[in-house]
């Protein structure tokens, strides 16, 4: 999704276009994959986990939801940024690099299970995510403030 958002989001905001029709609808898409993606997890990872490695990994089924989740969230982060780039806005490096940062520690102080570091990862993406979009909308406002 964000690769082509990318191009369509750079050449209007090269035109001086309203970009955020193509950011949205964007989110859009990329939401009601992930929802659908999380659904398909939840009642068929069985399924998929068999046809993917076998029985031999039935432990790892409580993981993929939660760990779909966090990528997910990931992959929202990742459109939020591609957005940020076509718009000549820089500022979500450093809520991205911040938001890695703290996840790895926190996966790197307290990791009793993989439970435990799947949903450190969901919370650390989330975060990350809504932080990296706040950031961005942020520079958004005082860019449009100061051209009044």
């Amino acid at each position: 999704v964000s690769i082509v958002m990318l191009p369509r989001a750079t050449d209007r905001y090269a035109r001086g276009e309203s970009t955020r029709g193509v950011f949205y609808e964007s989110l859009g898409i990329l939401l009601a994959l992930s929802c659908g993606s999380l659904v398909t997890l939840d009642l068929f990872g069985r399924v998929a986990l068999h046809a993917l490695v076998g029985h031999a990994f039935d432990a790892a089924l409580p993981l993929l939801v939660p760990y779909g989740a966090a990528m997910a969230f990931l992959a929202v982060t990742n459109l939020v940024a591609s957005y940020g780039v076509a718009t000549q806005r820089v500022a979500f490096v450093a809520p991205i690099l911040a938001g890695t940062i703290c996840t790895l520690a926190a996966v790197g102080v307290y990791h009793p299970s993989l439970l435990t570091v799947t949903l450190e990862l969901v919370v650390g993406n989330a975060l990350t995510c809504a932080v990296t979009a706040i950031s961005l909308a942020a520079k958004r406002r005082r860019q449009e403030g100061a051209l009044t």
